[in-house]
C-alpha cells in the first residue's frame, strides 16, 4: 500500500504538492514544520520538489518560510485552506485575472470609442457653431421687428390701403384713354 502512495504522490504536480504541504502545515498550526516531516509525512523523498515548492511559498507568501529546511504555517495558508485549497486559490486568482483583463479590454474599448468621438466634436463645433449663432441672430431680428415694427391695427389699415389703391388701378385701366382735345373743352 506504501508503495502507491509513494508513486501517488511523486505523479502529483508542483501545484498539488503545494496543497498538500499548505494542508500538512494547517493541521499543524502552531508547530514549525521541517522538510524531513513534510517528506515522511507524503512518504516521499524528493528533496528537490520540496525545496522548489518552499521557495514558490515563500515568494507568493503562502507560508512563512523559516530557512530552507522548516516551514510555518501564515495567515494567507489558513485562508487558502479555507477557501478549498492551494488549486482552488489558484482557479480563482485564474478567474480574477481573466476578469481583470476583460475589464481592461473594455477600458480600452472605451477609450477608443471616447476619442473618436472626441474627434467628431471638434469637427463638429465650428458649423454647429455658425448655425447656432446664424439662429439666434435671426431670433433677435424676429424679435426686435415684433416689438419695433406695426400693431395689428396699423397691419390691417396697411392691407386696406393697398387694396383701395389696386381698386384705383383698376377703375382707371377700365376707362378708355381720353384725348387731349376733350379734355381742354371741358376745360373750358
Amino acid at each position: 500500500m506504501p508503495a502507491a502512495t509513494k508513486t501517488k504522490f511523486n505523479q502529483m504536480t508542483d501545484n498539488e504538492r503545494i496543497d498538500f504541504v499548505l494542508r500538512h502545515i494547517v493541521d499543524r498550526d502552531p508547530e514549525v514544520i521541517t522538510i524531513s516531516d513534510l517528506l515522511h509525512a507524503a512518504k516521499d523523498d524528493d528533496k528537490y520538489a520540496y525545496a522548489r515548492i518552499s521557495g514558490i511559498m515563500q515568494e507568493c507568501s503562502l507560508a512563512n518560510v523559516l530557512d530552507s529546511n522548516r516551514v510555518q504555517a501564515n495567515g494567507n495558508s489558513r485562508n487558502i485552506i479555507k477557501m478549498g485549497g492551494y488549486l482552488e486559490y489558484l482557479k480563482q486568482k485564474t478567474e480574477k485575472e481573466n476578469e481583470t483583463s476583460e475589464l481592461e479590454k473594455l477600458n480600452i474599448k472605451k477609450l477608443k470609442y471616447d476619442i473618436m468621438l472626441a474627434k467628431w466634436q471638434v469637427k463638429a463645433f465650428w458649423p454647429a457653431f455658425v448655425i447656432a449663432v446664424i439662429g439666434g441672430f435671426y431670433t433677435f431680428y424676429v424679435i426686435i421687428s415684433l416689438a419695433i415694427g406695426e400693431s395689428e391695427e396699423q397691419r390691417l389699415q396697411r392691407i386696406i390701403e393697398n387694396k383701395i389703391q389696386e381698386i384705383q388701378q383698376k377703375n382707371k385701366t377700365l376707362l378708355p384713354p381720353i384725348a387731349k382735345d376733350t379734355l381742354s373743352i371741358l376745360k373750358h
